[in-house]
């Protein structure tokens, strides 16, 4: 019931009437509720300050059906997954792409999920225009089940540049389909995703470092291999059989 993206949101007449609401449920409702599941460690001071008590940390799950895709990578392909509003920073993934393409000429950008903000996915089209990448930039829209799955194994890199994330079940989901991570350093994502081992974490908004550690990767295969396997082999630990029992 808490509503961590209000501030994140684009300012709107209907947004701040949905955030006054949405914030008045909050209070009652944080005052009765004897028992909070939450999905990583970042959010349990934020929980604390707004009155929640008894907090239990139990991270996402993925399920078992995910491991039995084997990866298609069509090299130079990156991947982002997740709705399409400010807080995913989808800006910084824009300008570090205008980079990358120019030292990895045969790179692509896939763009997978719903503009929930209008205005802020009007603004990121316009961007790729600006940064003269539009032709390799491709929004595909939201994906499900297998044509979802199919996105992960086509990538040959997972990229989520957020400005704030609890535990991105998008990051579940492209270890257990055996990809290398970029993705920020940001919220529950450093409780998922260690530096250099599954892939590389970077400063939000860094998009010199950003563009550095993709291109690392493109120019590596074995690297993403290694990587790959590595989140592949963490991603088992949390299959929902395992989270069930910790639930439990």
């Amino acid at each position: 019931i808490v509503d961590l993206d209000a501030k994140n949101r684009t300012r709107t007449f209907k947004t701040r009437v949905h955030d006054s609401i949405w914030k008045n449920l909050e209070k009652k409702e944080l005052k009765i509720i004897p028992n909070f599941i939450i999905v990583s460690k970042s959010l349990e001071k934020e929980i604390k300050q707004r009155g929640a008590r008894n907090i239990w940390t139990i991270p996402n799950g993925i399920s078992a059906e995910w491991f039995e895709y084997k990866a298609d990578e069509i090299p130079g392909t990156l991947l982002f997954v997740g709705r399409i509003i400010p807080i995913k920073a989808l800006e910084s993934l824009l300008k570090a792409f205008s980079i990358i393409s120019k030292q990895v000429h045969d790179s692509k950008l896939n763009i997978v999920g719903t503009p929930m903000d209008k205005q802020y996915y009007e603004s990121i089209k316009q961007l790729a225009s600006t940064y003269e990448i539009r032709d390799k930039v491709i929004f595909k829209g939201p994906k499900y089940d297998a044509d979802l799955i199919n996105e992960y194994a086509n990538c040959s890199i997972f990229v989520l540049p957020s400005k704030r994330e609890s535990n991105p079940l998008v990051i579940l989901e492209a270890m257990a389909s055996g990809k290398p991570i970029v993705a920020t350093d940001v919220g529950g994502i450093p409780e998922m995703l260690k530096d250099a081992r599954e892939g590389f974490l970077v400063e939000s908004e860094n998009i010199g470092q950003l563009a550095d550690k993709i291109v690392t990767l493109l120019k590596d295969k074995e690297l993403r291999k290694t990587m790959g396997q590595a989140g592949r082999d963490r991603a088992r630990k949390q299959d929902w059989g395992t989270i069930a029992e910790q639930t439990v």
